[in-house]
């Protein structure tokens, strides 16, 4: 009989984009009520203690209950500037990062950036 996993590494979502376009994708968490939350995102490079953060994207959220269960949508964007900040080189990876009012940090979403040049 297999050992049991627990796992609680993040769903793993690789983003490809070109260079210089404006991005912009949303994210739906039924059953989450996010809206005491706290949202980040981020575009780096590097390893664990050396990460460099290339881009900054805008994360919004909105809160709907439909039939007694509670759903967040988060859009996350980017603009033709930040994008054209992500090198087609290298292996630049992204994350979506809720924290909770209590400051407890769950990294939810995270993957490699593939930006192409046009």
């Amino acid at each position: 009989m297999p050992a049991a996993v627990f796992s609680q590494l993040p769903g793993e979502l690789t983003l490809q984009l070109v260079r210089g376009d404006e991005v912009s994708f949303s994210a739906v968490f039924t059953g989450s009520d996010l809206a005491t939350y706290t949202l980040e995102s981020h575009v780096y490079t590097g390893q664990r203690d050396t990460l460099t953060v290339l881009v900054t994207p805008t994360v919004t959220k909105s809160t709907a209950t439909v039939a007694g269960v509670t759903s967040t949508t988060v859009q996350i964007s980017m603009t033709e500037t930040q994008t054209l900040a992500i090198p087609s080189y290298g292996t630049p990876r992204w994350y979506l990062r809720w924290v909770s009012a209590g400051g407890v940090t769950r990294t939810i979403l995270a993957g490699a950036v593939k930006a192409e040049n046009p």
